[in-house]
């Protein structure tokens, strides 16, 4: 099998990073197609995709100083469609990335955290109730938090 060209997924992380500014624009576009590079079969592709997709969401939240929540919501939506993804180098680099961003930014997720707590719970999905139970013990205000979606 041969291998497959990687300056397509370096050139479309470098367009997104360049464009930071203009996120609400392009990003749903450029993201699509880098989740697609995360579906392929051939492993290099898939952590060229999976790396360049986190760096991009990590790189915009922590570039956004806005306290926007539907920007915020927008550009944490991408990481939480890697859930969709089976494969587990690219869950193992959507939780590290979700790790980075709630150590750098978590509290300004605000409304944003339901989409934070649902990555985690969609590792085990019969867990999303013990993980919302733990998130009670740790005293996390739930209504601040919306955690009611979470769980439907």
């Amino acid at each position: 099998m041969q291998e497959p060209s990687l300056f397509a997924v370096a050139k479309l992380l470098e367009i997104g990073l360049m464009n930071l500014d203009r996120v609400e624009i392009y990003w749903r576009p450029l993201t699509n197609h880098l989740l697609e590079v995360c579906r392929h079969p051939h492993i290099r592709m898939r952590e060229w995709g999976s790396e360049a997709i986190t760096f991009l969401v990590r790189s915009a939240l922590l570039h956004e100083d806005t306290e926007e929540e539907k920007v915020n919501q927008l550009l944490l939506s991408p990481l939480c469609e890697l859930s969709s993804i089976p494969h587990n180098d690219v869950r193992n680099k959507q939780l590290m990335a979700l790790s980075q961003i709630l150590h750098c930014k978590g509290e300004k997720l605000q409304s944003s955290w339901p989409l934070a707590i649902n990555i985690v719970g969609d590792i085990y999905e019969n867990h999303r109730f013990a993980i919302f139970n733990t998130c009670l013990y740790w005293n996390i205000n739930c209504k601040d938090f919306k955690f009611n979606q979470v769980i439907n």
